[in-house]
């Protein structure tokens, strides 16, 4: 038995200590200390059974990671101490701002805008192959002949620096963004 093993049993018995002791001390197993441990003790196992190739740990690491779990586990016992009132104050974020009627019109508008340049993109794209596929198949294999000239010649596509391009990933945001607010007005939150 090496010396590596020898760090590498006492490494995992320590940190199925440290795992049990941090369920104990807050009974959950969402307790981040208890995640720590158990995550290092996972790792460890894997790496003790020789399952998976990796290059050999020195015992200066297990110990390095051995006094980071235990610094971890102590800060999370200390946290515990802190009064249950003062949590609670950091812990639920102030209401959201709701977005001004003014900025979401105007977004509303550019989005609007940008559907005709969209579509007037696309028709052209599919213009330029032959097919009796749909426009958006033409369109699509059309983008993807253009950046596969583009990495051939090595020169940097033209539809890469297109904002229509991200048009679609922007409208998405942008409904996303209304969808949680106007669900956050009726809730009440």
């Amino acid at each position: 038995m090496s010396s590596l093993d020898l760090f590498l049993d006492l490494a995992l018995i320590f940190f199925l200590l440290l795992t049990v002791l941090n369920y104990r001390a807050h009974r959950s197993v969402l307790y981040p200390p208890f995640i720590f441990c158990a995550m290092w003790l996972l790792d460890l196992a894997v790496y003790r059974s020789g399952l998976i190739e990796i290059n050999p740990l020195h015992g200066n690491t297990l110990a390095i990671v051995a006094a980071g779990a235990a610094s971890f586990s102590f800060g999370g016992l200390l946290a515990g101490l802190v009064p249950r009132a003062l949590l609670r104050i950091h812990l639920f974020p102030p209401k959201p701002k709701r977005t001004p009627d003014s900025l979401r019109n105007m977004l509303i508008i550019v989005l609007l805008c940008g559907l005709p340049v969209m579509a007037y993109k696309t028709v052209q794209l599919s213009k330029s192959v032959g097919g009796n596929a749909n426009i958006f198949a033409k369109a699509g294999v059309a983008s993807m002949e253009a950046n596969l000239e583009a990495s051939r010649t090595g020169e940097q596509s033209q539809s890469f620096l297109s904002l229509s391009d991200h048009f679609v990933t922007i409208a998405i945001g942008a409904s996303l963004l209304f969808a949680t607010e106007k669900r956050d007005r009726r809730s009440g939150l």
